[in-house]
């Protein structure tokens, strides 16, 4: 495995502390802005929210250029917000979890994972319908880019936590049963959760415009275990 040989090898470190809404394009700024190139930036990016995790791992040329990286960028603002670096280490060194720093778990289904090597000329000149299913960061971002343009998607609050992104697609996807869903964003928790925590809230986006406005006027008012909903377009961000 890539991720394994590079860990090994140490030039692959932890970057975290981001904003979610940090994209690819400002972690490539921001190593440009202290004299580093890298071979690739393994993240994770939503197609729905544009979103990543809060950290992302990045590969460099060697050791030496992995370390001065920790030494040189941790507390650096990206943001405004300090970034952590930290070395990413083999399994069993270090920590007690039984993944490593460094390589990640997700269900092939959704795709989100994936490697940036650098912008690409025409990066966002695919068809969206084309991009869905498809993996990396170069393809979420087409994605997103594409997406929110249409005015198709709803934002759906009032949800509970969610214990998964599989349990997650397939509530909202019970949800909005009979209408062309084309992708589900992950759950998102705006902070500390009060009363029965039903802050959560995620976006969906739909084949048209027409779906989506169709399945808004279908679940206006509705319930959902025991809770209203709140189904409104989502906000164009951006």
């Amino acid at each position: 495995m890539d991720a394994a040989r590079s860990i090994a090898q140490g030039r692959r470190i932890y970057l975290g502390n981001l904003l979610y809404r940090t994209t690819v394009e400002d972690l490539e700024e921001f190593l440009k802005s202290y004299g580093f190139s890298f071979d690739k930036v393994h993240i994770s990016v939503d197609p729905v929210s544009g979103r990543n995790p809060g950290y992302c791992f990045i590969e460099f040329a060697d050791r030496q250029t992995a370390n001065r990286a920790i030494a040189e960028l941790e507390g650096k603002e990206l943001l405004n917000r300090p970034v952590k670096c930290r070395p990413c280490l083999p399994k069993g060194e270090g920590r007690r979890s039984t993944r490593s720093w460094g390589e990640t778990q997700e269900s092939p289904t959704f795709n989100r994972w994936g490697d940036w090597n650098g912008a690409r000329e025409g990066e966002h000149d695919e068809d969206v319908d084309q991009l869905a299913g498809k993996s990396g960061p170069y393809h979420a971002m087409a994605y997103y880019q594409c997406a929110r343009t249409e005015d198709r998607q709803l934002y759906v609050g009032g949800l509970p936590r969610m214990l998964d992104q599989p349990m997650n697609e397939e509530e909202i996807r019970g949800i909005f049963e009979g209408f062309e869903v084309n992708a589900v964003s992950k759950r998102i928790s705006p902070g500390e959760a009060v009363g029965d925590g039903r802050r959560n809230f995620c976006f969906v986006d739909f084949s048209t415009r027409e779906q989506a406005a169709a399945a808004l006027r279908a679940t206006r008012g509705t319930l959902y275990r025991d809770a209203p909903l709140k189904v409104t377009w989502a906000t164009r961000r951006g």
